[in-house]
């Protein structure tokens, strides 16, 4: 569900303002990074998966939980997603520093996508919809 909402906000990134801005820096970024991966033949790209498939779980719990924390008692697992996400950056960029432009194409991605999810969990958490 997050990829379509991810994408929506991407095809008319001024509609919500600045922060709409950061989907399009993201697909922007991720279509340049499989097409240089592609060109390129960097099968290692793959490991970019990981970072997506966290996001996507994050949300998931957090609609599990469907409104039932509120204020302060979201801190815990936005910062347990946050050290999740720069930890798997910084691993995925380690393992990865020979692969160039794709590779830090795809980080930005992921870092933009992370972003997203954040912010649709963090609605899905308090129940507050915007």
């Amino acid at each position: 569900m997050i990829p379509q909402y991810f994408a929506a906000a991407a095809s008319n990134p001024f509609r919500a303002g600045l922060l709409a801005l950061i989907p399009l820096v993201g697909v922007f970024r991720l279509v340049l990074g499989v097409v240089i991966g592609i060109v390129e033949r960097r099968r290692t790209l793959w490991l970019f998966v990981f970072p997506f498939v966290v996001s996507e779980c994050y949300v998931g719990i957090a609609a599990m939980f469907h409104g039932r924390l509120s204020g302060e008692a979201t801190l815990v697992p936005i910062c347990i997603f946050a050290f999740l996400q720069i930890a798997l950056a910084g691993y995925v960029v380690y393992r990865l520093r020979r692969a160039g432009l794709a590779m830090w194409a795809l980080t930005v991605f992921s870092l933009s996508y992370a972003y997203f999810a954040y912010f649709c969990a963090q609605m899905a958490w308090t129940d507050t919809y915007l």
